[in-house]
């Protein structure tokens, strides 16, 4: 290519580990490490002589590795000609054209783009999130600004798989402070979904609202602590029994009500003449009883079936 040199040996001192143009969010890859033991590095990075510097363009997880591994050089090849800042990061972009990218490297390429090479948005979606395989949708941009803005800790998480990507916006609901206490006291333990996160973090705050206090206070809820610290249960596990019980401290007539129609229909597993349901939300008392009744058999059978059970279901009432 015009205006590069051929691949030359190139100290790996030499090369700067400020990664201007990096569009990762985290360099290290055990897959391409293997190839690199293995055989080697097959195709060199690309540098940017600058004031006596060599600024990596392209090849960042490569120089990453073997920086790490101690190699002394790596093929590489040298911009000869003077590009702005803007170029070099389009380099860059256009370089992984096709790459693998997680949602936390599309972050924090899409926040150098606008916050460090200050393209606009329109350059954004028209050239720089097509270039990572996503929809030039000025919503999933937006949602990546907010993610983007949270703490340091929160996207921690997302690496290592605690929380979903998709949701984590949620989060930007509360300070700065309150994140990172919510990385360090709970969701260091618990794996949780996207609707579940997005959820929690509606009840969370709710929940500070109406009672007037701080999150710590709330999550200092016997039953919440005792989940966060019983070593029996899986993150998925856990997550899913910590959800369950911030939902009953949002709604406790309602998680009330859900496990009370828990116990009584779990008695009647078995029957076929009739099934139990329960009203929508819980917003009416009662319970709602389907029964299929296609002849004089079937009415005498369904009949019969509230009259065996008539104690189960005036207990069920008189607990309500």
């Amino acid at each position: 290519m015009e205006g590069i040199s051929d691949s030359i040996l190139i100290p790996v001192a030499g090369i700067d580990e400020d990664y201007p143009y990096g569009l990762r969010y985290h360099y290290e890859d055990p897959l391409l490490l293997a190839s690199l033991e293995k055989k080697g590095m097959l195709f060199p990075i690309l540098l940017t002589p600058v004031g006596g510097r060599n600024i990596l363009v392209s090849g960042h997880k490569r120089h990453f590795h073997a920086s790490r591994k101690k190699w002394e050089k790596i093929p590489a090849c040298l911009i000869q000609e003077r590009f702005s800042e803007r170029e070099l990061f389009f380099f860059s972009l256009y370089s992984n054209w096709g790459q693998n990218f997680s949602e936390l490297d599309r972050m924090e390429a899409l926040r150098k783009a606008e916050k460090v090479f200050s393209l606009s948005r329109e350059e954004i979606l028209e050239a720089v999130m097509p270039a990572m395989g996503m929809p030039a949708h000025r919503g999933i941009l937006e949602e990546y600004r907010r993610v983007g803005e949270l703490a340091p800790e929160i996207h921690a998480h997302i690496q290592r798989k605690n929380l979903a990507f998709r949701g984590t916006s949620s989060l930007g609901r509360f300070s700065r402070a309150e994140q990172i206490f919510l990385a360090q006291k709970v969701f260091h333990c618990m794996h949780l979904t996207a609707s579940q996160l997005s959820q929690l973090a509606e009840w969370l705050l709710d929940l500070a609202k109406s009672r007037k206090t701080s999150l710590e206070r709330i999550l200092d809820e016997n039953l919440l602590q005792q989940t966060l610290s019983n070593p029996s249960l899986d993150p998925r596990m856990r997550g899913e029994k910590f959800f369950v019980l911030v939902r009953s401290l949002r709604y406790p007539r309602i998680s009330h009500e859900e496990e009370r129609f828990r116990r009584i229909r779990g008695q009647f597993e078995e029957e076929q003449e009739i099934q139990l349901g329960r009203p929508e939300g819980f917003e009416s008392e009662g319970l709602l009883l389907r029964a299929r009744l296609k002849d004089r058999e079937g009415l005498g059978r369904v009949l019969s079936f509230l009259a065996r059970h008539r104690e189960k279901f005036e207990s069920f009432f008189k607990e309500g």
